[in-house]
Protein backbone atom coordinates (compact mmCIF):
# COMPACT_ATOMS: atom_id res chain seq x y z
CA UNK A 1 0.00 0.00 0.00
CA UNK A 2 1.45 3.33 -1.20
CA UNK A 3 1.94 5.66 1.87
CA UNK A 4 -0.41 8.95 1.29
CA UNK A 5 -0.59 12.70 2.69
CA UNK A 6 -3.98 13.45 2.51
CA UNK A 7 -5.49 16.64 3.39
CA UNK A 8 -9.72 16.64 4.83
CA UNK A 9 -11.38 19.61 4.80
CA UNK A 10 -14.74 20.72 6.46
CA UNK A 11 -16.26 23.63 7.93
CA UNK A 12 -16.16 22.86 11.57
CA UNK A 13 -16.57 19.70 13.72
CA UNK A 14 -19.80 19.94 15.04
CA UNK A 15 -22.33 17.85 15.99
CA UNK A 16 -23.57 17.15 12.32
CA UNK A 17 -23.80 13.78 10.49
CA UNK A 18 -20.96 15.49 7.37
CA UNK A 19 -18.67 16.15 10.45
CA UNK A 20 -18.69 12.63 12.00
CA UNK A 21 -18.28 11.18 8.91
CA UNK A 22 -14.81 12.96 7.92
CA UNK A 23 -13.51 12.47 11.61
CA UNK A 24 -14.43 8.68 10.90
CA UNK A 25 -12.76 9.03 8.00
CA UNK A 26 -9.82 10.88 9.20
CA UNK A 27 -9.39 8.04 11.85
CA UNK A 28 -9.62 4.97 9.45
CA UNK A 29 -7.33 6.44 7.18
CA UNK A 30 -4.30 7.32 9.76
CA UNK A 31 -5.24 3.69 11.27
CA UNK A 32 -4.40 2.38 7.66
CA UNK A 33 -0.69 4.50 8.26
CA UNK A 34 -1.77 7.67 5.72
CA UNK A 35 -0.60 10.64 7.10
CA UNK A 36 -3.71 12.82 7.55
CA UNK A 37 -3.92 16.61 8.22
CA UNK A 38 -7.67 17.65 8.83
CA UNK A 39 -8.62 20.94 8.04
CA UNK A 40 -11.80 23.39 9.88
CA UNK A 41 -12.21 27.00 9.94
CA UNK A 42 -15.16 27.40 12.35
CA UNK A 43 -15.30 27.67 15.96
CA UNK A 44 -16.99 24.92 16.76
CA UNK A 45 -14.78 21.43 17.87
CA UNK A 46 -18.04 18.96 19.06
CA UNK A 47 -16.10 15.91 17.71
CA UNK A 48 -12.75 17.19 18.38
CA UNK A 49 -12.92 14.67 21.04
CA UNK A 50 -12.75 11.90 18.84
CA UNK A 51 -9.24 13.12 17.67
CA UNK A 52 -7.04 13.32 20.93
CA UNK A 53 -5.65 9.69 20.77
CA UNK A 54 -4.89 9.88 17.50
CA UNK A 55 -2.28 10.43 15.02
CA UNK A 56 -4.17 12.96 12.71
CA UNK A 57 -3.15 16.64 12.60
CA UNK A 58 -6.16 18.82 13.00
CA UNK A 59 -5.44 22.32 11.99
CA UNK A 60 -8.05 25.15 12.89
CA UNK A 61 -7.49 27.94 10.56
CA UNK A 62 -7.70 31.67 11.67
CA UNK A 63 -8.79 34.49 9.68
CA UNK A 64 -8.07 37.99 10.88
CA UNK A 65 -11.86 38.76 10.27
CA UNK A 66 -15.41 36.54 10.90
CA UNK A 67 -16.67 37.24 7.63
CA UNK A 68 -17.25 34.04 5.52
CA UNK A 69 -14.81 34.89 2.23
CA UNK A 70 -12.09 36.01 4.69
CA UNK A 71 -12.17 32.66 6.09
CA UNK A 72 -12.46 30.77 2.65
CA UNK A 73 -8.88 33.00 1.94
CA UNK A 74 -7.26 31.87 5.08
CA UNK A 75 -7.96 28.37 4.64
CA UNK A 76 -6.53 29.04 1.06
CA UNK A 77 -3.42 30.42 2.20
CA UNK A 78 -2.78 26.75 4.13
CA UNK A 79 -3.28 24.82 0.85
CA UNK A 80 -1.07 26.85 -1.51
CA UNK A 81 1.76 26.73 1.15
CA UNK A 82 1.37 23.28 2.08
CA UNK A 83 0.52 21.94 -1.34
CA UNK A 84 -1.52 18.73 -0.88
CA UNK A 85 -0.99 16.26 -3.85
CA UNK A 86 -4.62 14.37 -2.26
CA UNK A 87 -7.49 16.25 -1.22
CA UNK A 88 -10.82 15.39 0.14
CA UNK A 89 -13.52 17.80 1.26
CA UNK A 90 -16.88 17.91 2.49
CA UNK A 91 -19.81 19.99 2.65
CA UNK A 92 -20.86 23.16 0.08
CA UNK A 93 -18.18 26.05 1.52
CA UNK A 94 -15.07 23.28 1.78
CA UNK A 95 -16.10 21.86 -1.72
CA UNK A 96 -16.14 25.62 -3.16
CA UNK A 97 -12.66 26.63 -1.75
CA UNK A 98 -11.31 22.62 -2.56
CA UNK A 99 -12.28 23.72 -6.34
CA UNK A 100 -10.64 26.79 -6.26
CA UNK A 101 -7.04 25.36 -5.26
CA UNK A 102 -7.67 22.42 -7.94
CA UNK A 103 -8.22 24.99 -10.20
CA UNK A 104 -4.33 26.32 -9.48
CA UNK A 105 -2.80 23.24 -8.54
CA UNK A 106 -2.78 21.10 -11.14
CA UNK A 107 -1.31 17.98 -9.57
CA UNK A 108 -3.67 17.88 -6.74
CA UNK A 109 -6.20 14.80 -6.78
CA UNK A 110 -9.57 16.03 -5.51
CA UNK A 111 -12.50 13.72 -4.31
CA UNK A 112 -15.35 16.58 -3.40
CA UNK A 113 -18.29 15.12 -1.13
CA UNK A 114 -21.94 15.48 -1.71
CA UNK A 115 -23.50 15.39 2.03
CA UNK A 116 -27.35 15.97 1.20
CA UNK A 117 -29.73 15.71 -1.18
CA UNK A 118 -30.39 18.40 -3.53
CA UNK A 119 -33.36 18.87 -6.11
CA UNK A 120 -34.42 21.62 -8.91
CA UNK A 121 -31.22 23.38 -11.09
CA UNK A 122 -30.33 27.11 -10.85
CA UNK A 123 -27.56 28.05 -8.70
CA UNK A 124 -26.93 25.06 -6.24
CA UNK A 125 -26.66 22.92 -10.07
CA UNK A 126 -24.54 25.94 -11.45
CA UNK A 127 -21.89 26.22 -8.94
CA UNK A 128 -21.90 22.61 -9.10
CA UNK A 129 -21.51 21.86 -12.44
CA UNK A 130 -18.52 24.38 -12.32
CA UNK A 131 -16.30 23.69 -9.28
CA UNK A 132 -16.78 19.99 -10.21
CA UNK A 133 -15.34 20.06 -13.21
CA UNK A 134 -11.97 20.63 -11.81
CA UNK A 135 -12.06 17.40 -8.79
CA UNK A 136 -11.23 14.04 -9.82
CA UNK A 137 -14.46 12.29 -8.65
CA UNK A 138 -17.75 13.42 -6.82
CA UNK A 139 -18.81 10.96 -3.87
CA UNK A 140 -22.43 11.46 -3.04
CA UNK A 141 -23.45 9.65 0.11
CA UNK A 142 -26.57 8.34 -1.49
CA UNK A 143 -27.89 7.54 -4.79
CA UNK A 144 -30.63 9.54 -4.74
CA UNK A 145 -28.12 12.44 -4.76
CA UNK A 146 -26.04 10.47 -7.62
CA UNK A 147 -28.87 10.47 -9.76
CA UNK A 148 -29.50 14.51 -9.31
CA UNK A 149 -25.74 15.17 -10.29
CA UNK A 150 -26.06 13.23 -13.29
CA UNK A 151 -29.53 14.89 -14.25
CA UNK A 152 -29.67 18.24 -12.94
CA UNK A 153 -26.05 19.22 -12.39
CA UNK A 154 -25.19 17.02 -15.62
CA UNK A 155 -21.85 15.49 -14.06
CA UNK A 156 -20.50 12.44 -16.18
CA UNK A 157 -21.66 8.82 -14.64
CA UNK A 158 -17.90 8.11 -14.78
CA UNK A 159 -17.17 11.66 -12.30
CA UNK A 160 -19.88 10.42 -9.66
CA UNK A 161 -20.16 7.25 -7.16
CA UNK A 162 -21.62 6.55 -4.18
CA UNK A 163 -20.16 5.64 -0.84
CA UNK A 164 -22.66 5.10 1.95
CA UNK A 165 -21.54 6.23 5.12
CA UNK A 166 -19.76 4.57 7.83
CA UNK A 167 -20.09 3.24 11.08
CA UNK A 168 -17.77 3.64 13.65
CA UNK A 169 -16.95 0.21 15.48
CA UNK A 170 -18.15 1.07 18.91
CA UNK A 171 -21.98 0.86 17.87
CA UNK A 172 -21.37 -2.58 16.60
CA UNK A 173 -20.34 -3.56 20.31
CA UNK A 174 -23.01 -1.87 21.71
CA UNK A 175 -25.58 -4.34 19.79
CA UNK A 176 -23.88 -7.16 21.50
CA UNK A 177 -24.85 -5.16 24.92
CA UNK A 178 -28.44 -5.02 24.03
CA UNK A 179 -28.95 -8.57 23.70
CA UNK A 180 -29.49 -9.18 27.46
CA UNK A 181 -31.46 -5.68 28.15
CA UNK A 182 -34.16 -6.42 30.54
CA UNK A 183 -37.43 -5.11 29.98
CA UNK A 184 -38.68 -1.80 31.06
CA UNK A 185 -40.82 1.31 29.70
CA UNK A 186 -40.71 1.75 25.38
CA UNK A 187 -37.61 3.80 24.93
CA UNK A 188 -38.01 6.00 22.22
CA UNK A 189 -35.00 8.15 21.05
CA UNK A 190 -34.46 10.64 18.01
CA UNK A 191 -30.59 12.63 17.81
CA UNK A 192 -30.67 15.66 15.61
CA UNK A 193 -30.21 19.43 15.10
CA UNK A 194 -33.23 21.34 16.27
CA UNK A 195 -34.07 22.60 13.03
CA UNK A 196 -36.52 22.86 9.76
CA UNK A 197 -33.99 19.96 8.26
CA UNK A 198 -34.86 17.26 11.06
CA UNK A 199 -38.62 18.31 11.75
CA UNK A 200 -38.77 17.92 15.55
CA UNK A 201 -42.43 19.17 15.51
CA UNK A 202 -43.21 15.81 13.46
CA UNK A 203 -42.70 13.70 16.70
CA UNK A 204 -45.00 16.48 18.49
CA UNK A 205 -47.34 16.42 16.44
CA UNK A 206 -47.05 11.95 16.35
CA UNK A 207 -47.28 11.86 20.03
CA UNK A 208 -50.50 13.84 20.71
CA UNK A 209 -52.37 11.35 18.20
CA UNK A 210 -51.40 8.31 19.69
CA UNK A 211 -53.71 6.55 21.41
CA UNK A 212 -52.30 5.38 24.62
CA UNK A 213 -48.93 7.04 26.49
CA UNK A 214 -48.72 4.73 28.86
CA UNK A 215 -45.42 2.95 28.76
CA UNK A 216 -43.62 5.44 26.33
CA UNK A 217 -40.64 7.86 26.88
CA UNK A 218 -39.69 9.66 24.10
CA UNK A 219 -36.22 12.18 24.38
CA UNK A 220 -34.63 13.90 22.00
CA UNK A 221 -31.14 14.99 22.28
CA UNK A 222 -29.95 17.93 19.75
CA UNK A 223 -28.06 21.00 19.30
CA UNK A 224 -29.79 24.45 18.59
CA UNK A 225 -29.79 25.33 14.53
CA UNK A 226 -28.59 29.17 13.88
CA UNK A 227 -31.38 29.35 11.38
CA UNK A 228 -33.77 28.40 13.82
CA UNK A 229 -32.74 29.69 17.18
CA UNK A 230 -36.25 29.92 19.07
CA UNK A 231 -37.46 26.07 18.01
CA UNK A 232 -35.71 24.76 21.37
CA UNK A 233 -38.35 27.14 23.48
CA UNK A 234 -40.94 26.90 20.95
CA UNK A 235 -40.78 23.19 21.50
CA UNK A 236 -40.38 23.20 25.75
CA UNK A 237 -43.92 25.47 25.54
CA UNK A 238 -45.38 22.57 23.46
CA UNK A 239 -44.89 19.43 25.22
CA UNK A 240 -45.63 20.31 29.05
CA UNK A 241 -47.90 17.21 28.86
CA UNK A 242 -46.15 15.33 26.79
CA UNK A 243 -43.68 12.43 28.20
CA UNK A 244 -40.74 14.17 25.40
CA UNK A 245 -37.81 15.33 26.81
CA UNK A 246 -35.63 17.81 24.66
CA UNK A 247 -31.82 17.32 25.73
CA UNK A 248 -28.63 19.27 24.58
CA UNK A 249 -26.48 17.17 22.43
CA UNK A 250 -24.21 14.61 23.67
CA UNK A 251 -20.95 13.07 22.35
CA UNK A 252 -21.76 9.44 23.52
CA UNK A 253 -24.57 8.33 20.74
CA UNK A 254 -23.77 4.96 21.42
CA UNK A 255 -24.19 4.99 24.90
CA UNK A 256 -27.58 6.87 24.52
CA UNK A 257 -28.57 4.20 21.48
CA UNK A 258 -27.63 1.16 24.12
CA UNK A 259 -30.34 2.56 26.16
CA UNK A 260 -33.48 3.24 23.50
CA UNK A 261 -35.58 0.54 22.12
CA UNK A 262 -36.13 2.23 18.94
CA UNK A 263 -34.84 5.37 17.17
CA UNK A 264 -37.01 7.60 15.14
CA UNK A 265 -36.05 9.97 12.50
CA UNK A 266 -38.79 12.76 11.25
CA UNK A 267 -36.31 14.32 8.66
CA UNK A 268 -37.64 16.08 5.88
CA UNK A 269 -34.16 15.17 3.98
CA UNK A 270 -30.93 13.85 4.21
CA UNK A 271 -28.04 12.14 2.57
CA UNK A 272 -27.81 9.15 3.78
CA UNK A 273 -28.28 9.51 7.89
CA UNK A 274 -25.71 8.73 9.83
CA UNK A 275 -28.13 7.75 12.86
CA UNK A 276 -29.95 5.38 11.30
CA UNK A 277 -27.04 3.58 9.96
CA UNK A 278 -25.70 3.85 14.12
CA UNK A 279 -29.11 2.67 15.50
CA UNK A 280 -28.90 -0.41 13.02
CA UNK A 281 -25.63 -1.30 14.47
CA UNK A 282 -26.54 -1.17 17.78
CA UNK A 283 -29.18 -3.63 17.35
CA UNK A 284 -31.81 -0.79 18.19
CA UNK A 285 -35.08 -0.68 15.89
CA UNK A 286 -35.80 2.35 13.60
CA UNK A 287 -38.42 4.11 12.18
CA UNK A 288 -38.10 5.94 9.42
CA UNK A 289 -39.64 8.07 6.70
CA UNK A 290 -39.27 7.73 2.90
CA UNK A 291 -36.58 9.64 1.57
CA UNK A 292 -33.54 9.19 -0.08
CA UNK A 293 -31.95 5.71 0.00
CA UNK A 294 -34.01 4.83 3.56
CA UNK A 295 -36.29 2.63 1.17
CA UNK A 296 -33.24 0.70 -0.19
CA UNK A 297 -31.56 0.66 3.19
CA UNK A 298 -34.85 -0.53 5.30
CA UNK A 299 -36.74 -2.81 2.56
CA UNK A 300 -40.29 -3.60 2.37
CA UNK A 301 -40.21 -2.84 6.70
CA UNK A 302 -37.83 -5.89 6.84
CA UNK A 303 -35.20 -4.19 8.73
CA UNK A 304 -37.15 -1.39 10.50
CA UNK A 305 -40.46 0.61 9.67
CA UNK A 306 -40.98 3.31 6.96
CA UNK A 307 -43.28 6.09 7.27
CA UNK A 308 -44.77 8.95 4.61
CA UNK A 309 -42.42 11.53 4.69
CA UNK A 310 -43.70 14.76 6.61
CA UNK A 311 -46.77 12.95 7.25
CA UNK A 312 -47.98 12.96 10.75
CA UNK A 313 -50.74 10.18 10.52
CA UNK A 314 -48.03 7.72 9.08
CA UNK A 315 -45.71 8.75 11.38
CA UNK A 316 -48.34 8.22 14.92
CA UNK A 317 -48.95 4.46 12.95
CA UNK A 318 -45.60 3.45 13.07
CA UNK A 319 -45.03 4.03 16.59
CA UNK A 320 -48.55 2.31 17.29
CA UNK A 321 -47.12 -0.68 14.65
CA UNK A 322 -43.89 -0.75 17.08
CA UNK A 323 -45.47 -0.42 19.97
CA UNK A 324 -47.57 -3.55 19.29
CA UNK A 325 -44.99 -5.90 18.43
CA UNK A 326 -43.98 -8.90 20.19
CA UNK A 327 -40.05 -8.74 21.27
CA UNK A 328 -39.61 -11.97 19.19
CA UNK A 329 -40.50 -9.84 15.94
CA UNK A 330 -38.87 -7.31 16.79
CA UNK A 331 -35.26 -9.14 17.77
CA UNK A 332 -35.86 -10.54 14.32
CA UNK A 333 -35.87 -7.27 12.64
CA UNK A 334 -33.03 -5.73 14.25
CA UNK A 335 -30.94 -8.73 13.61
CA UNK A 336 -31.66 -7.99 9.88
CA UNK A 337 -30.69 -4.65 10.26
CA UNK A 338 -27.61 -5.26 12.18
CA UNK A 339 -26.21 -7.64 9.72
CA UNK A 340 -27.11 -5.33 7.08
CA UNK A 341 -25.28 -2.77 8.61
CA UNK A 342 -22.06 -5.19 9.07
CA UNK A 343 -22.25 -5.72 5.33
CA UNK A 344 -22.65 -1.98 4.17
CA UNK A 345 -21.26 0.41 6.67
CA UNK A 346 -18.49 -0.46 8.09
CA UNK A 347 -16.10 2.70 8.60
CA UNK A 348 -13.27 0.03 6.99
CA UNK A 349 -15.28 -0.12 4.18
CA UNK A 350 -15.28 3.83 4.26
CA UNK A 351 -11.67 4.41 3.93
CA UNK A 352 -10.78 1.61 1.65
CA UNK A 353 -13.86 3.20 -0.74
CA UNK A 354 -11.88 6.14 -0.71
CA UNK A 355 -8.76 5.10 -1.17
CA UNK A 356 -9.15 3.11 -4.21
CA UNK A 357 -10.57 6.31 -5.95
CA UNK A 358 -7.10 8.13 -4.47
CA UNK A 359 -5.41 4.83 -6.00
CA UNK A 360 -6.83 4.99 -8.90
CA UNK A 361 -5.90 8.24 -9.93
Amino acid sequence: MQHKNITLVIDNLGSGGAQRQLVLLALELSALGHDITLLTYNENNHMGYMLESSSVKHVIIKSGSPTKLSKMIAVLRYLFAAQPKYLISYLDSPNIISAVYSLFSKNVTWLASERNLNTGTGAAALWRKLAFSVARKVISNSHAQQAWLQNSVKLPKSKVITIWNGVHADFFSASNERENKPASAIKFLSLGRLSYQKHPELLVDAIKQLKTLQGMEFDWFGSDDPDSPNKRTELQQNITDLPLTVHQPTSGAHELLSKADCLILTSRHEGTPNVVLEAMAAGVFVIVPSIVDLPIIIGDNERGIIFKANCVNSLTSAIESFASMNANDRIAVTKRASEFARLNFSSAALATNYLELLNNE
